[in-house]
């Protein structure tokens, strides 16, 4: 029989790498339709993640024998099962910009300056920024290392709210005892 903590970790990261498929196909949809930052990849993604947590946590918390699935390892699930999609979604970053289409880099430096000059910022003030940042926030390399935060981030931020609803509470030990005391309590004031 398999420990919880093997469980947990091997089912974290199966769902991670369905999930990290997922955002791999939407991902390559997008590139596919020559509109790699379209807004709506980033909506999907969220849908992905938000589904892939959810799935992967009713999943997981099936296979407890003790029944018993606290908010926090509901939520550590979650982050564990993001942090794996996004190395799915780093070796894709790298394998895109580096082999895949090495254009990518050019077009993601176009992006950022349109949208500093779109937010107000002078062309003098985006020459500037991009001098300082531009050959690092283009690296491929440096982008996947984004792609590993990021994913993770997000699945932190969804699982903070999806922890709440498939976690499962104890119904022994401390909760079971308050609530025999809270009983006790009620029958001896009628």
């Amino acid at each position: 029989m398999n420990s919880p903590k093997n469980t947990f970790t091997s089912s974290a990261m199966t769902y991670g790498l369905i999930m990290g498929g997922g955002l791999l196909l939407v991902n390559l949809m997008f590139w596919m339709m020559d509109d790699p930052f379209n807004e709506r990849s980033g909506l999907l993604n969220y849908v992905i993640v938000i589904g892939g947590i959810v799935f992967g946590s009713i999943q997981y918390r099936k296979t407890l024998s003790d029944g018993y699935f606290p908010y926090g390892r509901a939520l550590g699930y979650g982050v564990a099962t993001s942090f794996y999609a996004s190395f799915v979604m780093a070796i894709w970053t790298i394998l895109l910009y580096k082999v895949v289409d090495p254009s990518m880099v050019e077009k993601l430096r176009i992006m950022t300056e349109e949208q500093m000059l779109n937010i107000g910022y002078s062309e003098d003030m985006v020459e500037q920024q991009m001098n300082l940042t531009g050959k690092l926030m283009t690296s491929p390399v440096f982008l996947s290392i984004m792609q590993i935060f990021s994913v993770t981030l997000m699945g932190f931020i969804c699982s903070l709210v999806i922890a709440a609803f498939t976690r499962i509470k104890s119904t022994g030990g401390f909760d079971a005892a308050m609530k025999e005391i809270e009983n006790d309590v009620k029958s001896k004031d009628e």
